[in-house]
């Protein structure tokens, strides 16, 4: 399996469902040119498990998806916050200034909250994917003004984050 996770390539996650017949929404990385194949892998339990995709409407933001054995709201919300992979032939990334920081922690108050798995441009906002050391995704902004200090040889980003922030995840 090792070897198999080695050709995927993780392009964002999924959301909530769209309707009552199993869409959902699909949060793809901004700096990712993905040519869409017949399948999709899923994040579950660790391992990426691939999904047949029967339908895909990526010109809305989020973009919308379908694939085969979700039929229905409900069996579509077992997938929301999910890690989605696709074969990293067809993905092509685009650099980004931010994207320097994939892998870094997050330090906040002395303390190792986190790190960070991708970085999203939303227009004038940053926000970085960190994995918390619970294992929660949540979105941090990465503002100048949160940036307390960055040490590139410990790959450690010293952040501010405002209160309450992460008691919202």
């Amino acid at each position: 399996m090792d070897d198999f996770k080695k050709r995927l390539l993780e392009i964002g996650y999924l959301g909530k469902p769209v309707g009552y017949k199993g869409h959902i929404t699909a949060h793809f990385f901004d700096n990712l040119d993905i040519q869409f194949s017949e399948f999709i892998f899923i994040s579950q339990d660790g391992l990426p498990v691939p999904f047949k995709l029967t339908t895909i409407d990526d010109s809305s933001n989020p973009a919308q998806l379908k694939i085969q054995g979700v039929d229905q709201k409900e069996d579509a919300m077992l997938y929301k916050g999910l890690a989605l992979f696709i074969e990293k032939e067809n993905v092509e990334v685009q650099e980004e200034e931010h994207s320097g920081y994939l892998d870094f922690e997050i330090e906040h108050k002395s303390e190792i909250i986190g790190r960070i798995r991708s970085t999203e441009n939303h227009g004038q906002n940053i926000l970085a994917q960190v994995e918390l050391t619970n294992g929660k995704l949540v979105f941090l902004p990465l503002n100048e003004d949160l940036i307390l200090s960055i040490d590139s040889q410990k790959k450690v980003l010293r952040m501010e984050i405002v209160e309450g922030l992460l008691e919202l995840y």
